[in-house]
């Protein structure tokens, strides 16, 4: 009863007999069919892979190898890690046929590291410059890098020597696989060291124009400074006065740092006449001396004269010499024209007029008068200007003053506000309007009396009760724009509070543009 086809694994085939007679007789007969053929398989394609989880991948889909058996394909499994390292991973592909039959093949997995390293550079610095403008030596501090696998080198592009200003430091961290990231990082050098200086050596010189010297030759102080001199000054007068005047002279370097010393001028009259001394002896007079100094300074100065005799007998007498200063100054004015504030009044100074009065000797003082005009005073007036010297001579001259109104007229009454006694007050007085037209009359609020107090807020709104405008110390400089929009307001009415000091005023106030 054999098959025609033997199935895997054990068959009995039974035998049967048979004679002429018809009895039988059987037997048995195992036929045992076994599998010895190896299954076969191809792995996937090998992969590359970037890094997902700290330096290795994970997850990673490897796909599905081929696989095929002349019976039955009974498992396919393969030795894959749960974690890809970085680099080359050989996966092998085992596939298990039902008799136990087996084969292999191999999948090449590469994981690669796509992820760039990241760097925190120091924090900035800021140092002081050395002797020689330059810091060398400085300690940077370290940065802050990190990477999923591992940093290879840190490097920076710091210069031996650092220069007076800001330097940028760029720090670079490269990892493992090539990538790099890049972090800033400033130096700033400052010279907070002073230069120093040396003055010239103190002068001593002969009065060369009456109780003056001109073009005295001071010297040249000698300076030095860390980095660079950016200039040398002094505050020496054209002309020194007879007597000691002090010379400063001020260094500064580039960065602005200062030192300053001092040099002495001291200013003498010379080729004084002294005359001849009457000496007698009842032998023979053998020298006359004196000890007359070359240059004498202001004010009296005691000389004594020495007689000596052949045998070295002395006898003394003193002579007295009195230098003075008889030149008076010199007036140079020139004439100015002002304008009466609404207040009324207008003040000027000595400043106003003089334009270069001097004296060979030195200013004490000067004074004008009179100095205060008002409405009574429009109009040419005439100012007599006193200058007096340090000696006490005199110099007296006129400068014509021009008085003008204020051409400010709030009230509109045509009468200049300079002058007319309703608008002319200590109280503050606010215009019922003002006409911002660019004509150079009433084009600013301008509020009579704010003097007379130390806070001033303007604040003004429309009609619809918007801030407008609001200034925390008025100025009478309101022009009609906007301290919100910055653009002109429309012509209209708007309401305002004025805070003076306690005080506080409200009301209405247009602007009229249009004539």
């Amino acid at each position: 009863n054999a098959p025609t086809v033997f199935p895997l694994g054990v068959t009995t085939v039974t035998w049967t007999v048979t004679d002429g007679s018809g009895n039988t007789a059987t037997t048995t007969q195992t036929v045992t069919v076994v599998d010895n053929a190896n299954p076969t398989i191809v792995a996937p394609a090998a992969i590359t892979v970037n890094t997902n989880t700290a330096c290795t991948a994970t997850g990673v889909a490897l796909g599905s190898p081929v696989t095929s058996d002349n019976c039955t394909v009974a498992s396919v499994v393969n030795n894959a890690p749960v974690a890809f390292p970085l680099g080359n991973t050989t996966v092998t592909w085992t596939v298990t046929d039902a008799a136990g039959n087996t084969a292999t093949a191999t999948q090449l997995v590469t994981v690669v590291d796509n992820i760039n390293p990241t760097i925190t550079a120091p924090a900035n610095i800021t140092t002081n410059a050395t002797a020689s403008c330059a810091v060398t030596g400085l300690t940077l501090g370290t940065p802050v890098t990190s990477d999923n696998c591992s940093v290879v080198s840190v490097v920076n592009n710091a210069p031996v020597a650092f220069q007076l200003g800001t330097t940028t430091v760029t720090w670079t961290v490269t990892d493992g696989s090539g990538h790099t990231a890049t972090a800033t990082q400033t130096v700033t050098v400052v010279d907070n060291t002073n230069p120093t200086i040396t003055a010239p050596a103190n002068v001593t010189i002969n009065a060369n124009s009456a109780c003056a010297a001109f073009n005295v030759a001071l010297g040249t102080p000698v300076t030095a400074d860390n980095c660079s001199v950016a200039s040398v000054v002094n505050n020496a007068p054209t002309v020194f006065p007879l007597g000691v005047t002090t010379v400063t002279w001020t260094v500064t370097d580039g960065s602005g740092n200062t030192a300053t010393t001092t040099q002495t001028v001291t200013v003498e009259a010379a080729n004084v006449v002294l005359g001849t001394p009457v000496v007698t002896d009842n032998c023979t007079v053998a020298t006359v001396t004196n000890d007359a100094p070359a240059l004498f300074p202001f004010g009296y100065t005691t000389v004594t004269w020495t007689v000596t005799d052949a045998a070295g007998n002395i006898a003394t007498a003193t002579q007295v010499v009195e230098v003075r200063d008889t030149v008076v100054p010199v007036a140079v004015l020139s004439p100015i024209t002002v304008s009466l504030q609404t207040t009324g009044s207008v003040s000027i100074t000595v400043a106003d007029v003089n334009t270069g009065t001097y004296d060979n000797c030195g200013i004490a003082n000067m004074t004008i008068f009179p100095s205060t005009f008002t409405c009574d005073d429009l109009g040419v007036n005439q100012v007599l200007f006193t200058v007096t010297d340090i000696h006490g001579n005199k110099t007296q001259a006129v400068v014509l003053v021009t008085v003008e109104l204020s051409g400010i007229d709030l009230d509109f009454d045509q009468v200049d506000d300079a002058c007319d006694s309703e608008v002319n007050t200590t109280q503050a007085v606010v215009p019922t309007g003002f006409t911002p037209d660019g004509d150079q009359y009433n084009d600013l609020l301008v509020i009579p009396g704010l003097e007379a107090y130390n806070q001033v807020t303007l604040e003004v709104y429309d009609r619809f009760g918007n801030k407008v405008y609001e200034q925390a110390q008025y100025a009478n400089d309101w022009d009609g724009t906007s301290s919100v929009t910055g653009a002109a307001l429309p012509d209209d009415t708007y309401y305002y509070i004025l805070t003076l000091d306690q005080l506080v005023k409200q009301g209405f106030i247009y602007i009229n543009r249009i004539h």
